[in-house]
This record gives C-alpha cells, structure tokens and sequence, in this order.
C-alpha cells in the first residue's frame, strides 16, 4: 500500500506565493533547501528544494495554494 507521506510532498513547505509581473511563483522548503518554483517545475538535482520526480501542477495565489502532482496524479493541496 502507497503511503501518502512517501511522495514527499507531505515535506515539502509552502512559504509564500507572488505574482509579479505576470509570473506565478511559489518559494518552498524541503530537506533543508529552499526556493522557488513555477508550474510545470519538476523536483531532481536542478531544483533540490522539491522531491525528485514532483512536478507542480497549479500555484493559487489568492489562496496562497500550491497544487503538486506526481505521474500526472494530483497531491493533497499545500496551503500557505
């Protein structure tokens, strides 16, 4: 059985969201590393601040959201 936790992004921490200048953007935490990230960003060694092989999917700034996917499957929403 696939424990939820085991795709990492139960580790992964939001800490902000920005739009600016028509760029989306989410700056995360993850294994002591931090940075940003825009849709379509996947997790590996250039972005060491999300789990490898996570990709995002969707970053709601007005709700301070970041919606991860993993293999196209959609993860339990990250809020702000």
């Amino acid at each position: 059985a696939d424990e939820p936790a085991s795709d990492g992004a139960a580790d992964v921490q939001l800490m902000g969201v920005s739009a600016a200048g028509g760029l989306v953007r989410a700056f995360v935490r993850f294994n002591g590393q931090s940075g940003p990230v825009a849709p379509g960003d996947v997790g590996g060694p250039g972005t060491p601040w999300l789990p490898e092989g996570l990709a995002v999917a969707a970053i709601d700034v007005q709700r301070g959201q970041l919606m991860l996917e993993r293999d196209g499957r959609p993860l339990p929403l990250i809020q702000l």
